[in-house]
């Protein structure tokens, strides 16, 4: 036990002076840079100075101002509109007014409408053979069929 705290005393001591001597100077050579000789080559010519138009680049795209936005919405069309899949089912006479009942397939509802009324924003106009349901950009029409028995 004794052999073996000598041998790795001895191999620490060892390993500590190899880390700890004095590293060799390298020669100097032709890529040698000098830091305190003067500039052998002009600075002042045209052809040397620093461009700095090869680092402009626009990195990220900032929002526009405020007018330049309100202008571009502005000049945007509005969307289409959804189609209206309203199925017209019959035309009621009450006696005191005309009611249609239109079939939605979407929610799978029947409604009983009267003039007057909105369903999907468009207000309703019914005649004895049609509906008409009109947003103020478009009116639709929807007539019964004299086919059908």
């Amino acid at each position: 036990m004794r052999l073996t705290w000598l041998l790795g005393a001895a191999l620490v001591t060892l390993s500590a002076a190899w880390a700890w001597r004095p590293l060799e100077q390298p020669e100097p050579n032709g890529f040698f840079i000098d830091l305190h000789a003067p500039p052998t080559t002009p600075i002042d010519d045209e052809d040397h100075l620093f461009d700095q138009g090869a680092f402009v680049v626009r990195l990220w795209n900032p929002p526009p101002p405020p007018e330049a936005r309100n202008a571009l919405v502005a000049g945007r069309t509005a969307p289409p509109p959804k189609p209206l899949r309203l199925q017209l089912i019959g035309i009621i006479d009450d006696g005191r007014q005309l009611r249609a009942a239109l079939y939605d397939p979407e929610t799978d509802r029947l409604l009983i409408v009267a003039t007057g009324d909105r369903v999907k924003q468009h207000t309703i106009t019914i005649t004895a053979d049609a509906v008409e349901l009109a947003d103020g950009r478009v009116t639709h029409r929807l007539t019964l069929r004299k086919d059908r028995s």
